[in-house]
């Protein structure tokens, strides 16, 4: 956490982007595209179920707010330290987005388990639909 050169803070932040570019986005991708796939084919369906909204709207959610912050703030952090090398600890847009970045990036993983968890628990039931109630 606390590199002895400028050229050691570019590699950890362009290593951070790689990361993200190659192998967050591209799962981040896989996970949308399987879970439609398997509400569209199975008897989960898109809404039946409590647990499977609440999958996706948090899995809708990860998804926008890795798109519209952690993904500025690690490609801003990576280009200020590009630009000014060991002098980016001293700024505070830096340092903004370095501490975004890390405390985002606990977040997702805090959430995807909470999405594992409830994946496997499916701790919710179906939801009443006007069929079943009617014939209640």
């Amino acid at each position: 956490m606390s590199p002895s050169s400028g050229d050691e803070l570019y590699t950890l932040n362009a290593a951070i982007n790689l990361l993200d570019d190659y192998i967050v986005i591209p799962a981040a991708i896989g996970s949308v595209l399987t879970a439609t796939a398997l509400c569209w084919t199975t008897n989960y369906g898109f809404t039946k179920f409590y647990w499977v909204i609440t999958k996706w709207v948090l899995t809708t959610g990860l998804v926008i707010f890795g798109t519209f912050w952690l993904f500025p703030w690690g490609n801003q952090a990576e280009q200020i330290s590009d630009q000014v090398r060991l002098q980016a600890l001293n700024s505070a847009v830096y340092a903004f987005d370095a501490k975004g970045v890390l405390i985002g990036t606990l977040t997702q993983a805090i959430f995807l388990i909470i999405i594992i968890g409830i994946s496997t628990l499916k701790p919710w039931g179906r939801r009443a639909t006007i069929k079943q109630t009617q014939n209640n």
